[in-house]
């Protein structure tokens, strides 16, 4: 608590300057709450002449000249302090006041300028930022760097937060007394047991507006950065809590000092938990900075004040502390970080603003509209922190937030998103890889940014290359939301397009096996109807799964059946491997698996698991034709950001064998499944291939009447007990199953305990 600065008289430190550096100048005296500060000012240049604390440890005035110069090694530029030598190269010298007592001293450059604390009016949004990214350039290059006095209990480090308890009681308000006592209880039970796990290295620790530079001549930009007498390892995020600090800061609202995070966040990026105790941290320090002050106070009533606004701190405090909740969100907000998932979040204002901004309509899955914030793996998480069991969403093919595939996306995005009019080198090594894992006739790619884009192209495509206008496709399919999408999509009860003729389904629970001559004869049936109308086939699509036709085993003969009938009649042949590829039926694509040989291939959602990106794949000589024809470009269509994730997925995929999970974990699901139907009358039937599988769920089985009621109001049921299912087919009463690649035998054992006790509430 005893400053106990040097006293130095001016005679013996111009001789000391002249004895040990050759420098004899213009002296200043500056303020120091610690050391004696001498600004020495000659023809060569300005300096800072430094008397060194009689308490101050020589290892940490060691550390502090070790540090500035690994800083100068590793950044030169950067606006700080330089350390220089004694005539004879020692790194510090040594002088005697006038009772005899020794004081260490060091020379070094110095940093010319104001600093922001003398020029409040200058305090704006670009200066804040400033100010962070200035922080964050001296946090990278002191990284690496140690020293063992770095490892001190420095009076000002946060980590000694606890330790002011007992000097409180110095505090005059009692209102402000109990705020800093309930902060600094917080830091130390709370805040500083989770930065034990954070990033730590040497920081500054003392970044605050009287330590930062600035050229009013410049006022958006800061000038340099001062004072490093209180450097300590600690944990990196403890820097910026300083920075960020708003002691100093009178007219500043809180919101402010998301500025000064978002500015270093830009250079340094911090991660999630750094976030998170931020504002704690910032209220630690203010915490502290009132104990001090007023202990400071009490115990040296004659010492000038170290600071003389302790009634405006503690309404700094006192607003801060009552706003903290909603700081911590908007700390997110301005540093991009998804919500937390703690409960603070309003889900019916969120709902509102939804409808508001997107529309009253805008589509919900739940009654109880289901507010998700985070997902890793199988699971989702809610805002309130409940989780689900996610069998549903078949787009993060490779589980939520797959590590992998994050880490590609956010390096290429680090790095380079353009289109495909430049060259880059993972677009076709993502074209490359991905052609090999089809056919051989199947060998150049079109990049676009969703499974409705890409069925939209295999239409045009089909269409220029053939001359034909007439479409085949299955009873009750969906491709898209595109006007070519909407016309092949018959599962809505739509109207369906003039070019568009209709296959049934193969359905063996109602009407048995499918059997070829059967396909064949629908097939031909359909192409006759267009017939009647003067149209020839260009193209027959078939979701290779038929998610939208109820998920129906399909028998292996009846799609090479209907091809072959439609490749006489002169159209191509379309597999949309949106829901079937990648794995998800047990074999890398569905039409492989059913023996269809497709002219074109079309991708989808779980192609970057998540990530916008469709594929359209097919032969050379087809799209040399079309492109002859047509010009057709997509500007985000395998960019790089895209590609990256694609070919992550691949990595996944591979490295994690999940075709043969897929294929193991499948037999398991229908096994367990199958176990289920014999005590859950519900369930009429169950089908499917790998990690797609489908339950008819019947009000009788003897009638198998469609349980359509039932099943809407099993999802809901379902949701309730912590899973996530969907609904399918022309009645909507196929209860869906697409959990993602990695799920695991106690996954699905927890499912069925789910979906278990889910069937026996809608039954009763």
């Amino acid at each position: 608590m005893d400053r106990n600065p040097p006293q130095v008289p001016v005679e013996v430190i111009a001789s000391a300057l002249l004895k040990l550096y050759g420098l004899d100048g213009a002296l200043t005296e500056l303020d120091s709450e610690r050391d004696q500060n001498t600004r020495v000012v000659t023809d060569e240049g300005s300096y800072l002449f430094k008397v060194c604390n009689a308490d101050e440890d020589p290892e940490v005035i060691d550390l502090q000249i070790k540090a500035l110069r690994h800083i100068a090694a590793r950044d030169e530029h950067l606006p700080v302090p330089r350390a220089l030598p004694t005539l004879s190269g020692e790194d510090t010298g040594l002088i005697h006041d006038q009772e005899g007592t020794p004081y260490i001293v060091r020379l070094m450059s110095f940093v010319a300028g104001d600093t922001i604390r003398s020029h409040p009016e200058l305090d704006t949004p670009a200066l804040r930022r400033s100010s962070g990214e200035m922080l964050a350039r001296l946090d990278l290059a002191l990284r690496g760097f140690f020293h063992p006095a770095a490892d001190q209990e420095h009076p000002w480090t946060m980590t000694q937060v606890p330790k002011l308890l007992e000097y409180t009681h110095s505090i005059s308000d009692n209102v402000a007394r109990r705020n800093v006592e309930m902060i600094i209880a917080k830091v130390r039970d709370e805040v500083l047991p989770r930065t034990a796990h954070m990033r730590h290295q040497v920081v500054h620790q003392d970044a605050h507006t009287g330590n930062l530079v600035i050229d009013p001549s410049r006022p958006t930009d800061i000038a340099g950065i001062i004072d490093f007498g209180d450097m300590v390892y600690a944990p990196l995020i403890m820097d910026l809590a300083v920075a960020t600090d708003l002691t100093g800061r009178p007219s500043l609202s809180p919101e402010g000092m998301f500025d000064v995070a978002v500015g270093y966040d830009s250079v340094l990026p911090l991660e999630e938990a750094e976030v998170d105790v931020l504002v704690d941290l910032i209220l630690g320090r203010m915490a502290m900075t009132a104990t001090i002050v007023a202990a400071r106070n009490a115990l040296w009533p004659l010492v000038p004040a170290y600071h003389d606004h302790e009634v405006q701190l503690w309404s700094q405090i006192e607003t801060l502390l009552a706003s903290a909740p909603d700081m911590r969100i908007g700390l997110r907000r301005a540093t991009r970080f998804p919500m937390p998932i703690d409960g603070t979040l309003d889900t019916a204002k969120l709902r509102a603003d939804r409808e508001r901004v997107m529309g009253e309509k805008s589509p919900h899955f739940y009654k109880e509209t289901l507010h998700l914030e985070r997902g890793k793996g199988v699971w989702l998480y809610g805002s309130n922190g409940d989780k689900y069991l996610d069998f549903y969403n078949n787009v993060p093919t490779v589980g939520h937030a797959h590590p992998h595939v994050v880490n590609a996306v956010s390096r290429q995005l680090a790095a380079l998103n353009t289109h495909t009019r430049y060259l880059y080198n993972n677009s076709v090594e993502y074209a490359d890889r991905l052609t090999s894992t089809l056919g051989d006739h199947l060998d150049v790619c079109l990049f676009v940014n969703s499974g409705s884009e890409a069925n939209d192209v295999a239409w045009q495509i089909s269409q220029v290359v053939t001359g034909n206008a007439g479409l085949l496709v299955m009873h009750n399919a969906y491709h898209g939301i595109t006007q070519a999408g909407i016309d092949m999509t018959t599962a809505k009860g739509l109207d369906r397009a003039t070019h568009v003729e209709e296959i049934p389904a193969p359905d063996d629970y109602r009407r048995g096996v499918t059997k070829a001559e059967v396909a064949t004869r629908d097939a031909n049936a359909a192409v006759e109807r267009l017939a009647a109308r003067g149209m020839k086939p260009a193209a027959f699509i078939v979701d290779s799964a038929m998610c939208s036709s109820g998920i129906p085993d399909v028998p292996d003969d009846f799609l090479p059946a209907v091809a072959r009938a439609v490749q006489v009649a002169g159209g191509l042949i379309i597999a949309d491997e949106v829901q079937s590829g990648f794995g998800r039926l047990g074999a890398m694509w569905g039409h492989e698996l059913l023996g269809m040989r497709p002219d074109i291939v079309t991708l989808g959602k779980p192609v970057g698991n998540g990530h916008p990106l469709g594929v359209v794949i097919t032969s050379r000589a087809i799209l040399d034709e079309f492109q002859a024809q047509v010009r057709l470009f997509s500007t985000f269509g395998g960019n790089p950001v895209s590609c990256a994730a694609g070919l992550a997925v691949l990595d996944v995929i591979e490295r994690e064998d999940l075709v043969e999970n897929s294929q193991a974990m499948g037999r398991y699901l229908q096994e367990q499944l199958w176990k289920l139907a014999e005590t859950q009358p519900l369930i009429g039937d169950v089908r499917g291939r790998g990690l797609l599988a489908g339950l008819e769920l019947v009000t009788d089985r003897t009638t198998k009447e469609p349980a359509t009621a039932t099943t809407l109001k099993l999802l809901e049921v379902m949701r309730e007990n912590g899973a996530l299912v969907g609904k399918d087919g022309e009645h909507a009463h196929i209860l869906k199953l697409r959990p993602p690649l990695v799920t695991t035998a106690t996954d699905i054992d927890l499912f069925i305990g789910m979906l278990d006790r889910s069937l026996t509430t809608v039954s009763s």
